[in-house]
């Protein structure tokens, strides 16, 4: 709101269920309940130069959040220290216990210690250090898998914050209770260079390394990224170049791929009250000697109350290749707003899809879908009229159709119950929504209508309390069934406190 106070919006409103109706599907009907037992505390305390804070959480097994996927029965606690180095930098600290399944025979701990530094002179320096131990196991005591690890990150920036230099090591080992120890390794570097305002340039190295007993494994990867930006006779102009070079560790072949964006983009031009605005997008890929290429066009056009975009693209993939694919998509929107309080718009869809494969000839699909909208307000009453079509190349098609009505209802039953006026004057509302719908659907040579009808009745009583009340028939045919009907009840209350 306005004054910043947090404001509540009804079920009909936001249009979602209050509820999950599906969080009991698959449970068993004694356990459909919500009541349990649950503690937690916690603590915390920042003094000069030091800070602490601390928790402690047990959830009893008969404890189930409202829409959780189902119970726990576990505990622990957690622990985190900091302290402030002045202009050496921070030290912190952090530690836990978590124990799961309590008291059955798959019973699980662990425990998980880290410490990090963070080093505020030059060059800036990052060093973690990593301790966590697991339980798993009902058949030995003590913990059964161990992992420690350090991480070691040192960056740089030169010549007035022009250059950016960055370098970083790990190490981790684990060892589990009869396995063998492995150990990762992981070396990283980045150099980013500003060569002119209107040009960046980087160059980056990542190289992961697993060893377990005498095996090694691994890959490497450089990749070089420039980005240019600059105004050409009025037109904003952006490119970006990415050369990516790849091998696995320690013998494999180098894969290259390179990668280049363009984007031109003109302010908006006027012509005679209108204001059009066009966006032009190219891309082109080259990997394992495959390529790619693509091209969209967007025109943004805004006058007289009418706002349209329209974008065109083409994309083209397996350039080189056995399988050569063409994409082409049409999409189109428009929407009217100079009459208060009422909004149409029309949406347009269509793509085309051309798929060749050497020596086998070639397989078109294409597929439209269009949508018109209408929705109106006037004095607490709105109303949204949707009809949707769609059609595809394999013969499938759907109509829809949807009407909704949604009146505020409590100022008239004020009038005949005095005691709501007293609700009323407390911000609440009773708004009752009505639906009607209609949908036919065709899929190769079966024909399938649904229908609905329904009335919800959303109040909201106080800031406490709300309920609701919802009346829905629906039925249908279809080919390859009996005519349905069904007729849906429900009813809600909710507190919030």
């Amino acid at each position: 709101a306005a004054d910043g106070r947090l404001q509540a919006y009804d079920a009909a409103t936001t249009e979602i269920e209050p509820q999950n109706p599906f969080a009991y599907a698959d449970v068993r009907a004694s356990d459909h309940t919500t009541t349990g037992w649950t503690a937690e505390a916690s603590f915390s305390h920042e003094g000069e130069g030091f800070s602490i804070a601390g928790s402690a959480e047990r959830v009893l097994a008969g404890f189930r959040p409202i829409d959780g996927a189902g119970r726990t029965d576990e505990g622990g606690w957690k622990l985190a220290v900091g302290a402030d180095l002045g202009t050496l930098g921070t030290l912190s600290f952090d530690t836990g216990y978590t124990v799961s399944d309590i008291a059955s025979a798959d019973e699980e701990t662990s425990s998980l210690n880290r410490v990090v530094l963070r080093g505020l002179f030059s060059p800036a320096i990052t060093l973690a250090v990593t301790y966590d131990a697991e339980d798993t196991s009902a058949e030995t005591s003590g913990f059964d898998k161990h992992n420690a690890s350090y991480d070691l990150d040192l960056s740089h920036r030169l010549f007035n914050d022009l250059v950016a230099l960055s370098i970083g090591w790990s190490q981790g080992f684990r060892w589990d209770l009869g396995r063998t120890p492995r150990q990762t390794t992981a070396l990283s570097a980045d150099i980013d260079w500003q060569v002119v305002p209107e040009v960046d340039t980087s160059l980056s190295l990542s190289r992961p390394v697993r060893l377990v007993g005498d095996s090694a494994s691994g890959s490497e990867a450089w990749v070089w990224k420039t980005d240019a930006s600059f105004d050409l006779a009025g037109v904003g102009v952006s490119s970006t170049y990415t050369l990516d070079a790849s091998r696995a560790l320690p013998t494999g072949k180098a894969e290259v791929a390179h990668a280049l964006e363009m984007s031109a983009a003109t302010p908006a031009l006027d012509a005679g009250g209108w204001s059009v605005s066009p966006t032009l997008d190219l891309t082109a890929g080259l990997e394992k000697g495959v390529g790619e290429a693509g091209g969209r066009l967007s025109v943004r056009t805004t006058g007289n109350g009418f706002s349209m975009r329209t974008t065109g693209s083409l994309d083209v993939t397996g350039l080189g290749g056995a399988t050569r694919r063409w994409t082409e998509k049409l999409t189109s929107s428009i929407s009217y707003s100079a009459i208060p309080d009422l909004r149409p718009t029309a949406n347009y869809s269509g793509s085309r899809v051309v798929t060749q494969v050497k020596g086998q000839g070639e397989k078109v699909t294409w597929s439209h879908s269009a949508t018109g909208r209408v929705s109106w307000a006037a004095g607490g009453t709105t109303e949204e009229f949707e009809l949707v079509g769609r059609i595809q190349s394999s013969g499938s098609a759907n109509v829809s159709v949807e009407n909704a009505v949604s009146i505020d209802i409590l100022p008239t039953l004020s009038g005949w119950v005095p005691a709501l006026a007293e609700v009323q004057t407390a911000g609440g509302t009773v708004r009752l929504r009505t639906e009607v719908g209609a949908d036919w659907r065709r899929d190769e040579d079966r024909d399938d209508m649904s229908w609905r009808v329904g009335a919800t009745a959303d109040m909201r009583l106080s800031e406490t309390w709300s309920m609701a009340l919802g009346v829905t028939y629906r039925g249908g045919i279809k080919t390859s069934a009996d005519a349905f009907h069904g007729l849906v009840i429900e009813m809600t209350a909710a507190i919030d406190f």
